[in-house]
């Protein structure tokens, strides 16, 4: 397991020397030091609000392939893997600018994955982001790592980058129950260091459906998403491995030349009814493409849908203040250590991937995932998951991944 490389050095720099400057300057703002799920200062006007945080993820593999799957893709080793390990800080200054940072340092390298500023309260648009951060698409991909159901987001997160650079403009209605996302980007690897491999414009539609004035544990979210990307290189390659993060990329398109277009579309829904929940998410790709004088158009899609029930009491917590944004941490009733259990949570998921279309020699594969999730106070978690997968006709993989969590 890589340790700290040279490359990590000056964010980590960067980091600290800000994190001292702003501890600094509390002296003479006289900024308000609290914990609140993190390192919070906070004006006592509230015009100046600076928190910072992190996560660490650390994971234990093992695997279970068959002997077709060992034959095709070669074997698979068992393993310890530093799944995250991010530091950042987000805040509000002056009430109306705000701002995120956040940088991450898992296998041996260093790189940004969230860096944006953002005005606020602007009439009719709402809100104006510019930087990089997460595409308005799938309301698996806004919900952080830190607050899913299981170890790793489902197949459907293949089509997009997840992160790009461009803006991004988005505002809410009727309360907070009615919240759109528009954004133009250009795109490049998934770290986005260089965006420069063509334009992507996307946009999303969310709803918030309730008949309960308690609506926090009683609620239906729905979504639309639409993506365009017209890549620069022409050239297209998309694959995926079962729902975890180390391991053989079983589902693979192969090159595919002389790609013109990309649209991509989203259905998404989620339902929360006291401990229970219910989400579903399809997703389409169509990808144009013209090799010679012919013009192809091959569809790719992709569908989960998981339900969890906390066993002890709690509920799902979704982010009102920003229907965008997907879910939030859980709070335990009573945590561990303190006279209570903790909270503990189980879920089942089914994934289904298609990548198989005439012109695409892709692949199919199916997998169902079990979750058991305990967690023991809302900065911190161990996750249990079972994943079956099963690959197109040529055989079935098993995986068990044990992952233990802090983040604030």
């Amino acid at each position: 397991m890589p340790g700290i490389t040279k490359t990590m050095y000056r964010p980590l720099l960067i980091y600290f020397s800000f994190f001292t400057f702003v501890l600094h300057a509390q002296v003479d703002q006289n900024l308000n030091l609290k914990w609140k799920n993190g390192v919070l200062l906070e004006s006592e006007d509230g015009r100046f609000k600076i928190k910072f945080g992190g996560r660490i993820q650390y994971d234990y593999l093992y695997y279970d392939q068959d002997i077709a799957l060992q034959q095709q893709y070669g074997e698979l080793q068992n393993g310890l893997n530093l799944r995250r390990v991010r530091l950042g800080s987000n805040g509000t200054l002056h009430n109306i600018l705000k701002y995120k940072l956040q940088l991450e340092f898992s296998e041996g390298r260093a790189s940004i994955k969230d860096a944006y500023i953002e005005l606020t309260k602007l009439p009719i648009l709402g809100n104006i982001r510019l930087g990089q951060f997460k595409e308005p698409f799938s309301l698996e991909i806004q919900s952080s790592s830190n607050f899913l159901v299981f170890t790793e987001r489902s197949l459907t997160t293949a089509f997009s980058e997840t992160r790009n650079s461009g803006l991004l403009l988005y505002n809410n209605y009727l309360d907070k129950k009615l919240a759109w996302q528009v954004g133009i980007m250009r795109f490049g690897d998934s770290e986005v260091t260089i965006a420069n491999k063509g334009l992507v414009f996307a946009g999303r539609l969310i709803g918030i459906i309730s008949t309960d004035k308690v609506y926090e544990r009683n609620f239906l979210h729905l979504g639309v998403s639409y993506n365009y990307r017209r890549p620069n290189d022409e050239l297209l390659m998309l694959e995926s491995m079962p729902d975890i993060h180390l391991g053989q990329k079983y589902l693979r398109t192969g090159n595919i030349d002389n790609v013109k277009a990309i649209h991509l579309s989203g259905i998404e829904a989620s339902f929360v009814r006291g401990p229970f929940n219910f989400q579903a998410e399809f997703s389409m790709s169509n990808i144009i493409s013209q090799p010679l004088t012919i013009k192809y158009s091959s569809s790719l899609f992709s569908f989960y849908a998981h339900a969890n029930y906390f066993i002890t009491g709690e509920s799902r917590r979704y982010k009102f203040g920003n229907p965008g944004s997907g879910y939030d941490r859980i709070i335990p009733k009573r945590n561990f250590g303190e006279g209570g259990p903790g909270a503990w949570q189980v879920g089942l998921r089914y994934t289904y991937n298609d990548w198989d279309d005439d012109a695409i020699n892709g692949e199919k594969i199916a997998d169902i995932s079990l979750a058991v999730n305990w967690h023991l106070n809302p900065s911190s978690r161990i996750l249990f998951n079972y994943i079956f997968a099963a690959v197109g006709n040529i055989g079935n993989t098993n995986v068990i991944q044990l992952r233990a969590q802090v983040n604030f």
